[in-house]
């Protein structure tokens, strides 16, 4: 695990000393170690965090004529397999690495190399003889790549931070961005909150030839569709358990200790018992909190699962110094992420890498199997739109008439965007319920400069284009290639990427195996999210790995209680921050529809805490970005 950098310049040579400033930016990806390789126009450095081959693995790597160079950031997982394949047709190499198997492939099969990996990777590959330069990312998005042109050429890199070290790179806020920072937490790629730099796509690789612009082709993309002939679950699921417990074992290869994120949930659950089943040590990790914070805390939960299996448990109890923790995080994001489970993600990795080096993650199940509360609010609102209008009116002024509980949970702000949104047609109704604020709560929160130059309908409009990437799929199966195409890859694998690798910390995600996600994107709808139970299918394929405590419980999601948090303890912080004259000063957001939201949030009249969140986190960003 690494961070990488790459400039490439059309006219005149790199200085050595760029690549290093850009690398210098992301020591926290790789404070093991560094390495760089310039060569006139062109220059690719790394920070290495070592995991795989601790001795020979320095990077940049080279074939045997040193005609390709690579840096490279994630893990391979079928490296092995790879590297026997690459011996046995002639190849000599001369580190244990996974990155070494990587650009010998690329020797053989130019960019069809990216076709062969399984894992998580972002790299980049020079030929010396052309001097083309090639990056590429991986298929599900779980490794961040960034780039920028500009008139000298072109630079890429892992963070933001890295292309900000850059001469002339611009930093012009994209208006359109912003508002659908605001409508999803999250700003969906390729897309950041800076005109001038992009992200790479997942699934994409960017060619870079001598002088000219570079070029972004997509080499993969997942197809939700049935298998040609209906098979019964029985036979899905057990096909499904031999595919989960390869990857998972595959994930387990490092040379430095590896652990487990246990919570009190299946997925978690899952990830312990197939290691268990593979032989393998298990260390398992758990987030708990002070008693004033028991609704949140999963150890009893966690701890049925630990003793089950005799793992090597750990708890780390922390008190969360929530100032503190949401200054770090403006600091440790390079652009606006609003989704507040970024603070138990950031002090469980914290608290981990006292542990271990490497672990695993149960993220990506609620996407492969319908997990969330909005999946299942959709097939209601189905149900609902079929009550009359008259008894459908009577019941959103009653839903809407509901105080908001005193201890800051969601479950009345959910039943009032229920009811404001499930009319909507079936794209637009999803996209309500992913979305916080409604464009017309968006509009009003916009001063008139801003809101002439945004798209209130831009968010809405990524929903349609990767719905209409999908025409084979069910309705449920739709709303998952959504979530996993953009709120999985922009919002949850960038927290994890970032809140990780802030303390040095990889993590890998098992659900997330390619394979296994192309298998489940032909599991039908309609056994993943069955009546009103959510995630039917793993909880079916796990029923006898797992406590039944573990597989009956509502789940409650790695979070806390942001809306007493910003009621509270951070009220200073929001006044402050919020406050008319900077406001006024920024010219983006109208004081008042600001100053009405805090009200509205402080007084329990309306839960606004994502609203308020997404304002205080934007601000802080700009603190220190802008």
């Amino acid at each position: 695990m690494c961070g990488i950098c790459v400039a490439v310049h059309d006219r005149t040579p790199v200085a050595p000393d760029l690549i290093q400033r850009m690398c210098d930016r992301i020591i926290h990806r790789g404070p093991d170690s560094a390495g760089y390789h310039v060569a006139g126009r062109v220059a690719i450095g790394m920070r290495r965090l070592s995991i795989i081959d601790l001795h020979t693995g320095d990077q940049p790597i080279f074939n045997e004529d040193r005609s390709r160079a690579i840096v490279f950031n994630g893990e391979i997982y079928n490296y092995r397999a790879l590297r026997q394949r690459l011996v046995a047709g002639g190849h000599r190499l001369v580190t244990e690495s996974d990155t070494e198997a990587i650009v010998h492939l690329y020797e053989d099969m130019g960019t069809k190399a990216v076709e062969a990996l399984s894992g998580m990777f972002a790299f980049a590959v020079h030929e010396r003889d052309t001097d083309r330069v090639v990056i590429a990312r991986d298929r599900l998005g779980i490794k961040p790549l960034y780039y920028t042109e500009t008139p000298d050429g072109l630079f890429a890199a892992s963070e933001i931070k890295s292309l900000l070290a850059v001469p002339g790179v611009g930093k012009t806020l994209d208006e359109v961005a912003l508002d659908q920072y605001f409508s999803l937490l999250y700003i969906p790629a390729p897309r950041t909150i800076f005109r001038e730099i992009r992200k790479l796509p997942p699934g994409h690789i960017l060619i870079k030839d001598p002088g000219r612009p570079a070029r972004v082709e997509r080499y993969w993309r997942v197809q939700f569709q049935e298998q040609l002939e209906r098979r019964s679950e029985a036979d899905l699921i057990a096909e499904f358990r031999h595919r989960f417990d390869a990857a998972v074992k595959s994930h387990l290869v490092a040379d430095v200790p590896l652990g487990v994120f246990l919570s009190g949930g299946v997925d978690s659950g899952a990830l312990v018992a197939s290691m268990a089943r593979s032989g393998a040590r298990i260390q398992t990790l758990s987030l708990g909190f002070p008693p004033e914070y028991q609704a949140f805390d999963e150890r009893a939960q966690a701890k049925l699962v630990a003793e089950r299996y005799g793992t090597d448990h750990q708890e780390i109890v922390v008190e969360p110094k929530i100032t503190d923790t949401v200054q770090v995080l403006a600091r440790t994001f390079d652009e606006p992420l609003a989704d507040s489970g970024a603070v138990p993600n950031y002090l469980v990795c914290q608290g981990a890498r006292r542990q271990v080096k490497v672990a695993l993650s149960g993220l990506g199940a609620d996407e492969l199997s319908a997990g969330y509360e909005r999946y299942l609010g959709m097939e209601i609102a189905e149900r609902y739109r079929h009550v009359p209008a008259l008894l459908r009116a009577g019941i959103k002024g009653g839903v809407e008439a509901l105080p908001e509980p005193r201890k800051g949970g969601r479950q009345v702000d959910r039943a009032k965007r229920f009811v404001r949104h499930a009319d909507l047609p079936w794209l637009e109704r999803f996209a309500a319920f992913s979305s916080p604020m409604e464009a017309s709560q968006r509009a009003r929160l916009y001063t008139p400069g801003l809101r002439k130059n945004v798209e209130l309908d831009s968010a809405l409009q990524v929903f349609r284009r990767l719905a209409d990437e999908q025409p084979e799929a069910d309705p449920v199966n739709r709303m998952l290639a959504i979530d996993i195409q953009g709120y999985m890859v922009d919002d949850l694998l960038a927290v994890a990427d970032r809140t990780s690798m802030a303390v040095s910390l990889e993590v890998r995600v098992p659900y997330l195996d390619h394979e296994l996600v192309e298998f489940m994107a032909g599991v039908p709808g309609d056994m993943k999210l069955r009546g009103m139970k959510k995630k039917h299918f793993l909880k079916h394929a796990f029923r006898d790995d797992l406590p039944a405590d573990i597989l009956n419980r509502k789940k409650s999601g790695f979070s806390l209680p942001v809306a007493r948090w910003l009621r509270e303890d951070l009220r200073p912080l929001v006044q402050d921050t919020l406050h008319p004259s900077r406001l006024t000063r920024d010219g983006l957001f109208d004081p008042a529809a600001v100053a009405e939201i805090q009200q509205q949030h402080f007084d329990r009249t309306r839960d606004r805490s994502s609203a308020l969140w997404a304002l205080l986190m934007f601000h802080l960003w700009a603190d220190n970005f802008a």
